[in-house]
């Protein structure tokens, strides 16, 4: 693939991300955008009994991403629901979450 190809894949996925991210962190938070992480990781700790942070909360979701990317890589077909790309989308969200929740925790 030569640069112009790659820098248009890479944009065409940055700007999805970016779009996403806002539209879901509309429906998923309020004023704190992070506030689902905040909840995840306190519900994992009480069921635990193991601390579990926001960071790991998004990094657990990240690690799910991948797994299902790595399945879908393997049938080499395209999924009915969540396409490839969609999965990728939601991945560099959940790293782009994942850095913010650690950056809140400092």
């Amino acid at each position: 693939m030569n640069e112009e190809k790659l820098k248009e894949v890479v944009m065409k996925l940055l700007w999805k991300a970016e779009h996403l991210l806002y539209r879901k962190g509309h429906d998923y938070g309020d004023e704190d955008r992070l506030r689902n992480f905040k909840h995840v990781s306190k519900i994992w700790s009480i069921l635990t009994g193991k601390e579990m942070t926001p960071t790991e909360a998004a990094l657990f979701l990240l690690l799910l991403k991948i797994d299902r990317y790595m399945n879908l890589y393997k049938k080499r077909e395209e999924a009915l629901n969540e396409s490839v790309e969609d999965t990728v989308v939601d991945g560099i969200n959940y790293w782009l979450l994942m850095e913010a929740n650690r950056k809140d925790e400092e």
